[in-house]
């Protein structure tokens, strides 16, 4: 028969366990319930989860044949800063506030020339606002790039539960005439993408990273205010 004082240091122990396994379960990593909602729910779930995150690190690789695309790109609310490459044009853009900064190589040079009627200085940044002239503003917003990267353009089901990056996922499946893509979503914390996967025509890879991570970019220097160069051209 165990004496007082050990039963005592018995019960506080099995009482320290318990109050251990409770704060364990009711941690971040708790399950979030997408994996039991139908497929339009599910996509729903993740792309307002999303939408409600002040930012995002997405790193996209994906071709049509010979024609392949690359994009690095850290989205935000208020700033960010993306790197492009598509069929031959090259883009990068930093975005702060209400000011972009764009460069790009001569493709993207000679598409603003003939555009904006001006003649565009060969490797320099410029400078403009959002909304204004320089293309690509969405391309460094979380609000307007992930609606389109997370759109449905086809058939939606649910797959099988797994695990990607040692995060339990739920799979999305998405049939178009381009590709069969799967959407990976997260089933702990907020259900956030994770990884979308292309197959087919099209294939790729895009991830889903850093999300709500700050996001800290520079002006970058002697950068060329695009409203000169158009009075200039005027």
């Amino acid at each position: 028969m165990l004496g007082r004082s050990r039963a005592a240091r018995l019960a506080l122990l099995l009482a320290i366990a318990s109050l251990g396994a409770s704060l364990a379960g009711c941690g971040g990593s708790s399950d979030n319930g997408v994996a039991s909602k139908t497929a339009p729910e599910i996509l729903a779930a993740t792309r307002a989860a999303a939408q409600s995150a002040s930012s995002v690190h997405v790193n996209s690789e994906s071709g049509i044949g010979i024609t392949k695309s690359a994009l690095d790109a850290a989205l935000g609310t208020q700033q960010g800063h993306t790197r492009l490459s598509f069929a031959g044009l090259r883009i990068e853009e930093i975005r702060t506030g209400s000011t972009l900064y764009v460069k790009g190589n001569r493709v993207l040079d000679a598409r603003l020339e003939s555009t904006l009627g001006v003649k565009i200085p060969s490797g320099v940044w410029l400078k403009g606002t959002v909304g204004g002239p320089l293309p690509g503003t969405a391309l460094t917003s979380i609000t307007k790039e992930l609606p389109v990267i997370l759109s449905s353009p086809g058939q939606l089901t649910k797959g099988p539960t797994t695990t990607i990056d040692g995060k339990p996922a739920i799979e999305l499946k998405q049939t178009t005439p381009l590709y069969t893509g799967t959407l990976y979503v997260a089933t702990t914390g907020k259900p956030y993408p994770i990884l979308l996967r292309k197959t087919g025509r099209e294939t790729g890879e895009i991830t889903f990273t850093g999300w709500n991570d700050p996001i800290t970019v520079s002006a970058p220097a002697n950068a060329l205010d695009i409203s000169k160069l158009e009075r200039k051209a005027g």
